[in-house]
């Protein structure tokens, strides 16, 4: 079906409230259902506080299993003897300072790291959510004129996050199969050993096919919702998020195991 040949009433006509857990169940069965019970109805912290939540649920357990598996963990600890070779190679540090910090941190360092991920999974999931729905929000406003409230982005950001927990769930399972911290569900499966500084596996690595789905949700439900043609927000947001990541890759922030 194409999302721009809607009927037109139905994008103005207000459609009856619609209970929590229908939503966000239809939101991987019929997120157009979705968002079109959103239109007309005052935004509803109940529908972006649950999925949020759920989704630093998830982050908080692939962080634990991916610290429960021995190969994740060589890989997590190689990681960081590589910067440490590059910090001395740059002379931040001597190899002294290096060997003496690692005996003085011992184990130590991989349950800071775990807990920091830990909490970084669940309190960062609230900071994107209403970091994204701001720049939404402002897109919206700026480039379509499209008076939708700041909080009613958020409501419909924070109900596609429904994709991500998914999302999280598959990756983790992938990543324990798999052996590998960069596993996700697309083409980086195909690869052999991934290279985190190999541009071209971080490129590989970015067509993860829940971000790509998760990128339409969202496009389909801010169009929905303030009436702007779904063709021409998927194509500014997928445009944007390819511009993002090749930014990220190609000037070096996307390396390192990044």
């Amino acid at each position: 079906m194409n999302p721009d040949a809607e009927d037109p009433r139905s994008l103005t006509q207000p459609v009856a409230p619609v209970s929590l857990p229908v939503l966000l169940a239809n939101v991987y069965a019929a997120p157009g259902e979705v968002f079109d019970s959103l239109r007309g109805q005052p935004a509803r912290w109940p529908h972006w506080l649950v999925p949020v939540f759920l989704a630093g649920v998830v982050g908080v357990l692939s962080v634990w299993v991916m610290f429960s598996q021995p190969a994740i963990v060589q890989q997590i600890e190689d990681a960081q003897n590589q910067r440490y070779e590059q910090l001395v190679a740059e002379g931040k540090m001597t190899q002294e300072q290096v060997d003496q910090l690692q005996q003085r941190m011992g184990g130590l360092q991989m349950t800071i790291a775990r807990v920091a991920g830990m909490v970084g999974a669940l309190l960062g999931t609230f900071i994107w959510l209403f970091l994204l729905a701001l720049v939404f929000f402002l897109t919206l406003r700026w480039i379509f004129h499209a008076p939708l409230a700041y909080m009613k982005t958020v409501e419909i950001v924070g109900l596609s996050l429904m994709i991500g927990v998914l999302g999280g769930l598959v990756t983790t399972l992938l990543m324990v199969i798999t052996g590998s911290m960069f596993a996700n569900l697309g083409p980086v499966l195909f690869l052999g050993e991934f290279d985190a500084d190999n541009k071209l596996h971080l490129l590989v690595s970015s067509l993860n096919v829940f971000t790509l789905w998760w990128l339409g949700v969202v496009a389909l439900g801010l169009a929905r919702v303030s009436s702007v043609a779904f063709s021409k927000l998927a194509l500014l947001l997928y445009g944007l998020w390819a511009m993002l990541r090749l930014l990220i890759i190609f000037s070096g922030l996307g390396s390192g195991g990044m």
